[in-house]
């Protein structure tokens, strides 16, 4: 009894042993690829005399035309462009993080102060 135990020892160590050095050498052959990060710009867009909206450029293209406050039922605008600046970085930050879609949440709105109604 006491060679098979020594004898399944010996073989477990050698298969993990093999199994560890071909990982090793599998990422000294393919070492990981780099994935370039998109480049997010936002522009605040005007659509009356006191409502805005904001567009986010992924790598200088339209990604996002958000001429309304997402999330809350019918359209309305901003009715600043502070409200639209913040909104807008918050969805470009949200990006940067790699989630996407991009949902914004009502209470995210009410946290960023954003105005609702009139």
């Amino acid at each position: 009894m006491h060679l098979f135990t020594n004898s399944f020892i010996k073989i477990t160590v050698s298969v993990c042993l093999f199994y560890l050095s071909s990982c090793s050498q599998n990422e000294i052959e393919n070492p990981p690829t780099t994935i370039q990060k998109a480049e997010f710009t936002s522009k605040i867009i005007t659509i009356a005399d006191s409502a805005f909206g904001y567009q986010i450029l992924k790598n200088n293209k339209v990604y996002i035309h958000q001429p309304y406050i997402p999330v809350i039922t019918g359209n309305h605008h901003f009715k600043t462009k502070r409200d639209a600046e913040s909104c807008c970085n918050l969805v470009i930050l949200k990006l940067n993080k790699g989630i996407v879609p991009p949902t914004i949440l009502l209470n995210e709105l009410d946290s960023l102060k954003i105005k609702l109604k009139n």
